[in-house]
């Protein structure tokens, strides 16, 4: 920001929708990585707008999903498997296929993610494999692409009773 810059460009300027979008990747991050850094600059982010985003209407429906998304679990689909195995490659193809609005899909290479593996409490197997999980409830391990959808389906569906 610019006090003499001419017109709007001398004013700090903080747009919904961006924001909206930092605070979604922000979350996503913290679910990703467990930093608490990332939660923490999400929320702060969101709280800017928490009085004044009732003004934007339908236009701030994209702070709408940051806040769900900060706001509850989300469905996370875990991948174990070597980067360079066709069946690997499937089952990240169907989790990303899948729309599900908190859905986050992480890849963890058996080579270099060992201790995040271990830590989740997922076997380390040749066979790549999915799982899919809200909080710490998760599927049983997947190993068929077409299995990854009912599985998604299903856990959404379980999380949306409660």
């Amino acid at each position: 920001m610019d006090p003499n810059a001419p017109g709007f460009l001398s004013k700090p300027a903080k747009p919904l929708e961006e924001n909206s979008a930092a605070a979604l990747v922000l979350t996503k991050l913290f679910h990703l990585t467990g930093k608490e850094n990332f939660r923490t600059q999400a929320e702060g982010t969101l709280k800017r707008f928490v009085e004044i985003y009732p003004q934007f209407g339908f236009m701030g429906a994209e702070y709408a999903i940051a806040v769900d998304a900060f706001l509850k679990e989300p469905t996370t689909v875990r991948i174990v498997g070597s980067p360079e195995r066709p069946e690997t490659k499937g089952l990240m193809a169907e989790a990303h296929r899948i729309y599900e609005p908190r859905k986050v899909v992480q890849f963890l290479d058996p080579k270099k993610d060992s201790e995040a593996i271990a830590a989740l409490g997922f076997a380390m197997t040749e066979q790549p494999t999915a799982y899919v999980c809200v909080g710490t409830a998760c599927t049983a391990p997947i190993t068929e692409p077409k299995q990854v959808g009912p599985e998604l389906s299903r856990m959404v569906a379980a999380q949306i009773r409660k």
